[in-house]
């Protein structure tokens, strides 16, 4: 997709914005870009109600889409790194953040094992999750 600069610019703006996270004092960090980058990918692919935003308070996961819908972000690994990828801590996760009121985002990119993968998705569709989650990547 190519995009104008001020197009760009506009993005890169907003990213900015949905990065800075109210639960670490307004702090931004590779990983708090990465979930903004993560969110605005979704709001663009239309996964998710835009225009999205970061409420200002803390507690209200990592964005909240056009509905008031809040959505957390959460990343694994497969290959060592922290967070370790395992199918009943990601499901217990996402648990508790649907318990919680939000839906959650699901960044794959740190899970690299398409057989990982696909078992995470079926866990999720058989614990009944599915309308809770959307995935990237």
């Amino acid at each position: 997709m190519v995009m104008s600069l001020e197009a760009a610019a506009e993005r890169a703006a907003r990213q900015m914005l949905l990065a800075a996270d109210p639960d670490h004092g307004g702090q931004t960090s590779h990983g708090s870009y990465r979930e903004a980058y993560v969110i605005l990918a979704l709001e663009e692919a239309g996964q998710l109600v835009g225009p999205v935003t970061r409420r200002p308070e803390r507690g209200h996961g990592d964005c909240t889409d056009a509905n008031g819908q809040d959505w957390d972000v959460k990343g694994y690994y497969d290959d060592g790194r922290r967070p370790q990828f395992d199918v009943a801590v990601c499901l217990g996760d996402i648990r508790w953040e649907v318990m919680c009121g939000e839906k959650v985002i699901m960044d794959l990119e740190g899970v690299t094992d398409p057989a990982n993968r696909l078992a995470l998705h079926q866990a999720v569709d058989a614990a009944g999750l599915a309308d809770h989650v959307r995935w990237y990547k």
